[in-house]
């Protein structure tokens, strides 16, 4: 779904599902899958980033006493994802993640911590302000981006190491990226226009990136979704 009105319409048939599984008690056992559609896709385009992270949690929880461990995994990483995106206190956050960790490989569970793995490795890098470039891959093969690097990367300064990851990736794939209003994509966007905005400064370059109106469209977009979440981005 790439236009509002489509987010729309699929907000109100996810929200329909939620209100079906909330009232069938005997239905707790799909609670996590639902969730995941839920709050993992669309619901998070309109209601507060900081609620969805509750939701994440308590499927997370649910699913592992249910023993699915592959989608308790998908809520913790998305939750931690959230965490990211909304800012939380990171040492808070690297506590968590040490926390389940240790749960994990205690009960021998690799999955999850190969998920939470590399969140905890975002999160050491911004607490500390060293980063490893080193760990890079060729921006050249480049097919999916990776937002907690991109979200660390402008964080740290690194704007034009932002700005040529994004490009190569935009450079392999269809031309609609712009029009997809997916929450992963709309953090790309803006963390992308604040480093290309960085990149041009430090270069003395008075004119805007080509694609900055683009780019504001879509924040535009979404924050006509959900003020809460993006209009700040928006107006920033």
């Amino acid at each position: 779904m790439s236009k509002g009105s489509d987010m729309q319409r699929g907000y109100r048939i996810a929200k329909l599902g939620l209100n079906m599984l909330n009232r069938n008690t005997l239905a707790l056992s799909e609670m996590p899958w639902v969730y995941i559609y839920y709050y993992g896709m669309v619901g998070a385009l309109f209601e507060p980033i900081q609620a969805c992270i509750e939701m994440h949690r308590r499927a997370y929880e649910l699913g592992m006493q249910l023993g699915n461990v592959s989608i308790s995994a998908f809520h913790k990483s998305f939750a931690i994802t959230r965490e990211l995106h909304a800012g939380t206190n990171l040492l808070s956050l690297k506590e968590e993640i040490e926390f389940d960790m240790k749960m994990a490989k205690h009960h021998s569970l690799p999955f999850v911590n190969a998920k939470t793995q590399h969140y905890y490795d975002a999160v050491l890098t911004l607490i500390d302000g060293d980063l490893n470039l080193s760990q890079d891959v060729d921006c050249a093969g480049i097919h999916h981006v990776d937002v907690s690097r991109v979200i660390t990367l402008t964080y740290l300064g690194y704007f034009e190491k932002v700005k040529h990851m994004i490009d190569s990736w935009e450079s392999k794939i269809s031309t609609n990226w712009f029009n997809s209003l997916r929450l992963r994509n709309v953090y790309i966007y803006f963390f992308y226009g604040i480093a290309s905005i960085g990149w041009r400064r430090r270069k003395n370059l008075k004119m805007l990136p080509k694609n900055m109106k683009k780019l504001l469209g879509v924040l535009e977009n979404v924050a006509g979704l959900s003020e809460w979440n993006f209009r700040n981005k928006a107006c920033l």
